[in-house]
């Protein structure tokens, strides 16, 4: 067992106080230094003193800074996107003529039908017209058609368009198809189901393949009824 140095009364006045002081000290160091293990090791006290982080501001990487950048740019990006989109909206749907229309209404609906020299054309109507040197040109009949047809593949050509436009062009000769054969003399045109002898030459342009004679089998031409003839100037 330890023996506990008891501590000076400090409450009564020293007599000499330089050595009193000096004895106060050495009592309290010893007695310090007595204290059971059970107490701890330390001999004094320590107080760390740590920064205050709380008001310090950490500087900002290069790495940061170009995540920050980044981040910037992206939204002013998809800002100007936001503002084109409304430009485009209002464009669209905002009333621009006197008849209150917007842009939608204004496109139209399709595409407007580019007419060419040669092209098949239908109106309301059952007839066919070839656009022939700038002039409306009528197949005779649907049989006649079907004879240019089996030769030139005229079927998937048809443009229907409408009858005011139709009108814009004048009338040409009608289109018959003209059939001869080695073994028979003449020129016949072959429609609804018969030969019809033409009296005569028909002024044909040989450029043309609307008015070109077409060389036939004369077996097929022989078994073909004869019509009644076909005055020279047909229409």
């Amino acid at each position: 067992m330890y023996k506990q140095t008891p501590l000076p009364d400090l409450t009564q006045p020293a007599k000499n106080p330089e050595r009193s002081n000096v004895v106060i000290k050495q009592q309290y160091t010893d007695s310090i230094e007595r204290q059971p293990h059970s107490m701890g090791s330390l001999t004094s006290t320590e107080v760390i003193m740590s920064p205050d982080v709380s008001h310090q501001s950490t500087p900002l990487r290069e790495g940061d800074q170009d995540v920050s950048s980044s981040h910037l740019k992206q939204g002013r990006i998809v800002g100007q996107l936001l503002i084109i989109l409304v430009v485009l909206v209002l464009l669209v749907n905002v009333p621009i003529s006197y008849q209150g229309g917007g842009l939608a209404q204004v496109v139209p609906e399709s595409r407007s039908t580019i007419i060419r020299e040669g092209m098949i054309l239908r109106g309301s109507g059952p007839d066919l017209y070839v656009l022939d040197n700038y002039q409306l040109r009528r197949f005779n009949t649907l049989e006649t058609f079907d004879y240019f047809d089996n030769r030139y593949h005229l079927s998937g050509r048809i443009q229907t368009v409408d009858d005011d436009l139709l009108a814009q062009f004048g009338q040409g000769p009608s289109i018959r198809y003209l059939a001869r054969c080695q073994g028979l003399p003449g020129i016949y045109i072959l429609e609804k189901g018969q030969k019809y002898l033409l009296e005569g030459m028909l002024p044909i342009s040989p450029d043309s393949r609307w008015d070109r004679v077409n060389l036939i089998s004369c077996h097929i031409l022989r078994n073909l009824p004869d019509g009644p003839s076909i005055p020279e100037k047909v229409e």
